[in-house]
């Protein structure tokens, strides 16, 4: 029977995760080599934006595991080769000491277009393209265009 107050039908099955299960001491969730989806994206876009050569391709492949651990070794960060929340906490930008006129465009960057990955797998719908337009703006501030 249909629950139209969850969105479908009750007892289906929910999506395979794409990260890894492991249980969670912060907001950042700890990714590792075989995970793969946006998320992944997002770490791929901020070591971009780090130096790092790694493809955006959503897949925690060999070379994003060696991205990471010369991210890691770069910035005195335990090895381990995994985007765990130490190392988000040291390749995230803080946009709160950024100020940006939310009626034209910006800067093109990789932090950005991290932030335009994740809201379109809820069905945003943004271009990903490191441009904040007021569309991106009204996302992030607002969670729908």
């Amino acid at each position: 029977m249909d629950d139209p107050t969850d969105g479908g039908e009750r007892g289906a099955p929910s999506p395979t995760p794409t990260v890894s299960s492991a249980p969670q001491t912060s907001q950042w969730p700890t990714l590792r080599q075989g995970d793969f989806g946006p998320r992944v994206r997002v770490g791929q876009y901020l070591l971009q934006n780090h130096g790092s050569p790694v493809a955006v391709d959503g897949v925690f492949s060999t070379d994003t595991v060696d991205a990471v651990l010369a991210l890691q070794t770069n910035h005195g960060i335990p090895n381990t080769g995994e985007l765990d929340p130490t190392t988000w906490e040291s390749i995230s930008p803080d946009l709160r000491r950024r100020t940006a006129d939310p009626s034209g465009p910006t800067t093109t960057t990789n932090p950005i277009k991290a932030l335009q990955t994740l809201p379109n797998v809820y069905g945003a719908k943004l271009a990903v393209d490191g441009v904040v337009r007021a569309t991106t703006w009204q996302v992030l501030l607002n969670g729908s265009p």
